[in-house]
């Protein structure tokens, strides 16, 4: 099979992977450092315990790279880029803010900006497939009755905001009222602003991908994707 690279971000750290028959050297310049190596497995042996994290370790199909999502190009260094530009063919996007008391002010930085420029990075590699971006059943929020007391089903899909069949073209209006208003309207149908956020993030991101896959993995208390 051909080799097939994968950038998975979560939080500030990046881990480039890769399947397939396939060599590669890191650029001599790599911003990633022992310490950033060490935290990262810290992370996945409490998640997925030490064996398996062990396993990933030693496979030599992971780079560890640092970076900020809240940053011009992810906060990586020119080399890092470079490699990811010209190898990269598919993102996991699992990195955000878990914050259900901030408000939407707070939450666009970290939520739907980071998620912006992750999907600018994305689209400025040649070789990009897909694009999976981790989001969560609270996206869909709005569409609960609270004096229903039966539980929603929550599919993995766009759901219209109120009673609107415009999923997806009303996005980039928002998002300009946001950045100018601080808040919309839209919002009030979610019972916090996360739930919002995640959804005004879906849209925008499926609008960016629409001649590419884009895949929308709800998530409710699970542990983030990794690969």
């Amino acid at each position: 099979m051909p080799p097939s690279f994968g950038l998975w971000c979560q939080e500030d750290l990046c881990a480039l992977s890769w399947r397939g028959n396939v060599s590669y050297t890191p650029p001599s310049s790599a911003s990633y450092s022992h310490t950033n190596n060490s935290r990262c497995y810290d992370i996945w042996r409490s998640r997925l315990g030490s064996a398996l994290t062990e396993q990933l370790r030693l496979s030599g199909a992971i780079r560890i790279v640092e970076g900020d999502i809240e940053k011009f190009d992810v906060g990586m260094s020119a080399d890092d880029l470079a490699a990811i530009r010209s190898e990269v063919n598919f993102f996991i996007h699992s990195a955000s803010s878990i914050n259900l008391r901030a408000k939407l002010a707070r939450l666009m930085s970290p939520i739907v900006d980071a998620s912006l420029q992750i999907a600018d990075l994305a689209l400025r590699c040649p070789h990009l497939d897909s694009f999976v971006y981790v989001s969560t059943a609270y996206a869909n929020s709005n569409i609960h009755d609270p004096n229903v007391p039966k539980r929603t089903f929550i599919e993995e899909t766009i759901y219209p905001l109120n009673d609107s069949k415009d999923t997806l073209d009303s996005a980039e209006n928002e998002l300009a009222d946001v950045r100018k208003f601080s808040n919309v309207p839209e919002s009030a149908a979610f019972p916090f602003a996360y739930g919002y956020a995640k959804h005004l993030t879906e849209r925008l991101l499926t609008n960016l991908f629409s001649s590419l896959p884009v895949s929308l993995v709800i998530t409710n208390n699970l542990p983030k994707v990794v690969f």
